[in-house]
């Protein structure tokens, strides 16, 4: 097998107007998720992604605001992988283990102070410019 190119940047675990910061990471054939808190998942959120996951305690850990691996997984498992137009090259789609992820690479809106404009538009251009290696990465 060819080995994987290393990458790592940061993403927001996306469901519905809800993120859930972290750094999402290729190496050594392997794709990794690990949060940073809980973000703005409400607590119901929370406990569903830990139910999807079967990850026990999940949802403790994000609200106290521990880091947790959402996955670890060979990059052979990672399936249908989108990269869909209309987030412009600043999002992805994937599943791992039947669970369907959908990330963000820019900082999602509702988490960034308004009236920055000149900080909003540098986030969105590091965000494509993010999705752009990531789909180089992932050969799609």
């Amino acid at each position: 097998m060819t080995p994987s190119p290393r990458l790592r940047t940061a993403a927001w675990l996306l469901r519905g107007i809800s993120s859930l910061p972290g750094v999402l990471s290729l190496a050594n054939n392997r794709l990794t998720f690990t949060a940073f808190g809980s973000g703005n998942f409400w607590p119901g959120q929370l406990r569903q992604l830990e139910a999807d996951t079967g990850l026990a305690q999940l949802a403790q850990r994000l609200e106290n605001d521990e880091r947790a691996i959402l996955f670890d997984v060979p990059l052979a498992e990672v399936e249908a992988i989108l990269f869909p137009w209309y987030y412009f090259s600043g999002g992805v789609k994937f599943t791992v283990g039947g669970v369907r992820y959908r990330f963000g690479f820019d900082k999602p809106a509702n988490t960034m102070i308004t009236g920055d404009v000149e900080g909003n538009i540098n986030e969105i251009a590091r965000g494509r410019q993010s999705g752009k290696a990531w789909r180089k990465a992932l050969r799609w």
